[in-house]
Parts: C-alpha cells; sequence; structure tokens
C-alpha cells in the first residue's frame, strides 16, 4: 500500500485496502500502488497495464467516488450532481456520512436540504450527525433539529446543540451537555476557538474574542484561528486588529483568494487604502473571475483618484456578472469623474435595467 507523511515526518502505509487506480493518480494526483513501485515508469504504464488486465472491472464505485467529490471540491460544472447521483447506490454508512459533509457547501441547494433532512432519520448515528452538521448551515432548519436534542447517540445531540447553540436554554440538559463537551480540550487552541465560536453563535461577542485571542497566542500560525478572531473583532467594531488579524490569516492562505479579499475589506474599513488594494489585487491574482474583489479594488482606486484604473476593475467586474447592479452604477459615477459623459450614460442605463436586489452584499466588512 502506498504511505503518506503524516505530521511531516511519520510515513504510514494507507490502509483503506483500496484498489490502486493510476488512472486517478493521474487525473486527481492520488497515489496508487502501482506508481510507487514502479518507478522507473510513467504513470500511463501503470495505466495501460492495469487496463490490460483487469479492462471494465476497473470502472469501480471507488473511482465514481473520488471523481464526484473531486468534482464537488474544486466546484467542476456537474460536480454536485455527479456526488448526489451516488446517494442511491451508496449503502455503507461512512461513505454515506462522507457525501453528506461533500456536498454540505451547497447546503442552499434544496436538492442538499432535502437529502440532508431525510438523512436525519438514517439508522447510523454517523450520517445522522453529518445531515445535522448539513442542515446547521441553514437557518430553515431549526424546526428539523430540535428533536435531534434528544438522540439517543452523544455524537448526534453535540452536533444538534452545537448548530441550535444560541436558542439553548442556560441551564438545559442540551446546554450543560455541550459545555462539557466543549470543556474537555480547553488546554488546546482548537479548544479555545471552538469554545470562542461557541460565545459567538450566542451573541457574546467579548467573550469570543478573549478566548479566540488566547488560541492565537497559542498557535500564533493557524489561518482559521486568525480568521475567526478577526471576523469577531470586526463585530466588536475593532477595525484595526481585525485587519491585522485578517491579513495575517491571508498571508498564511497564500493561495485562497476570499481570505485575500476578506483582509482587503478589513483594510478598507480601517483606512488602509494602500495596503487594501493590495490584498484586493491578491484576491484577483488568485482568483481572476473573483467580481467582488474587482469591484472592491475598483472603489479603493477611485478613493485614490485613480480614476483610469478603477474604470478598468470595474469593467472587469461588470463583465465577470453582468446582472449585478452594482458595477455598472459604480463604473457610470467613475466615468463621469473622467469626462466621459458617453460612456456613464451608457453605464447608467445598464445599471437602471438590473433590479435592485441583483446587487452583492456591502463592500464593508462589517456590512458583509
Amino acid at each position: 500500500m502506498p504511505t503518506t507523511n503524516y505530521m511531516q515526518r511519520a510515513p504510514r502505509h494507507d490502509h483503506g485496502w483500496l484498489i490502486p487506480d493510476p488512472l486517478l493518480n493521474k487525473e486527481l494526483g492520488i497515489p496508487d500502488a502501482c506508481s510507487k513501485c514502479h518507478t522507473g515508469q510513467p504513470v500511463e504504464w501503470s495505466i495501460a497495464a492495469v487496463e490490460k488486465w483487469y479492462g471494465d472491472r476497473m470502472e469501480t464505485r471507488q473511482r465514481r467516488r473520488a471523481r464526484a467529490i473531486a468534482a464537488v471540491q474544486s466546484d467542476s460544472p456537474g460536480g454536485l450532481a455527479a456526488a448526489l447521483a451516488l446517494w442511491p447506490e451508496e449503502d455503507l454508512p461512512i461513505w454515506r456520512a462522507t457525501l453528506l459533509e461533500v456536498v454540505a457547501r451547497h447546503a442552499g441547494d434544496p436538492k442538499v436540504f432535502d437529502l440532508a433532512k431525510a438523512a436525519l432519520g438514517d439508522p447510523h448515528p454517523a450520517v445522522r450527525a453529518s445531515a445535522v452538521r448539513t442542515l446547521g448551515r441553514s437557518a430553515e432548519s431549526t424546526s428539523s433539529l430540535s428533536p435531534l436534542l434528544n438522540d439517543p447517540s452523544r455524537v448526534v445531540r453535540i452536533e444538534a446543540a452545537w448548530a441550535l447553540s444560541a436558542q439553548l436554554g442556560e441551564n438545559s440538559p442540551a446546554r450543560r451537555e455541550l459545555d462539557e463537551y466543549l470543556g474537555l480540550w480547553l488546554d488546546q487552541p482548537g479548544g479555545r476557538l471552538q469554545r470562542g465560536q461557541d460565545f459567538a453563535h450566542r451573541g457574546m461577542l467579548s467573550e469570543a474574542a478573549a478566548e479566540m485571542s488566547t488560541a492565537a497566542a497559542w498557535d500564533p500560525h493557524s489561518p482559521g484561528i486568525r480568521q475567526s478572531l478577526g471576523l469577531v473583532l470586526a463585530q466588536l467594531g475593532q477595525i484595526d486588529p481585525a485587519a491585522v488579524n485578517l491579513a495575517r490569516a491571508a498571508d498564511l492562505l497564500s493561495d485562497d483568494a476570499a481570505a485575500a479579499f476578506d483582509a482587503g475589506l478589513a483594510l478598507a474599513e480601517a483606512g488602509r487604502a494602500k495596503d487594501a488594494e493590495r490584498y484586493l489585487r491578491a484576491a484577483v491574482d488568485r482568483d481572476p473571475g473573483f467580481h467582488r474583489a474587482w469591484y472592491n479594488l475598483g472603489l479603493i482606486l477611485a478613493e485614490e483618484e485613480r480614476l483610469g484604473d478603477a474604470a478598468e476593475a470595474l469593467r472587469r467586474a461588470e463583465q465577470l456578472a453582468p446582472g449585478v447592479k452594482d458595477y455598472p452604477a459604480a463604473l457610470a459615477g467613475v466615468l463621469q469623474r473622467l469626462g466621459d459623459s458617453a460612456g456613464a450614460r451608457a453605464a447608467a442605463e445598464r445599471a437602471a435595467g438590473i433590479p435592485s436586489t441583483s446587487s452583492p452584499q456591502q463592500p464593508l466588512l462589517r456590512q458583509k
């Protein structure tokens, strides 16, 4: 079996007992035992050998799972549909639970919502727990999750309590059980972070910031802790330290466009226009199709009186998302300031033809 290095220093063999599949190695970068052994041959050699020996028998459920999960995780077209299509044939509880975790990022999709709601009645607690986590992302799930506070499995009760934390009575059995669980690992940064998140869910922002600050002091290189702390500080109106933490998270997540975007918004709100521009440019460098980042970059450049660059950024935003009213509206204002009355009029007309409900979220972090 192929080995994977854990904790950067511990090579361990894969105990999944999966069928070695060099085709998945080529397509998705999944290690396979064939290529690990025949290091002198290209992966295509292993693919040809496997196809010669096994033919159509390699078209396994394992291969379909891997492709579908990779497609969902990379937001590829058809990925969600492929993952949902696996559900009816999936007889292993751990894989039903895994599929729910994979599609949870699309919890707002009616098909995902309905699937997770139905899975609340699954006989296996791992599946019910995953269903709770998926539905916990939706405000419409409260009535569905409340009965799970009395589930016979503790893991399901804890997940339900976490999702409904803001609604639990202070002395309720669910609140006491959740607090007991959260108290089990307060000697770890992750434990402090999780308790801080629970405080934030309940609107106890000062207490949340204190817990997350402790977590950040214990693990200063965790981007997740920095992001959570930055967002809580922003809600408290402490914009400068919020911006510092979100910028640090973006630096640690060097390929994450959303992290750079959040940092850019916070820095803009803190009045640090040059730094805000730098992070917003990082966001569009990491994801050239990130139209909200182009829009906010355009706003920053306009404030800096760099009107030509601002117009170009706003044009990019509109090209990427022509149905968003704010983009041509902002462009019209910039073009007017540039003296381009005809261009400004055309952009204003395009904006007027778009319903107001299509506007993006507000650019300021506290309104995000």
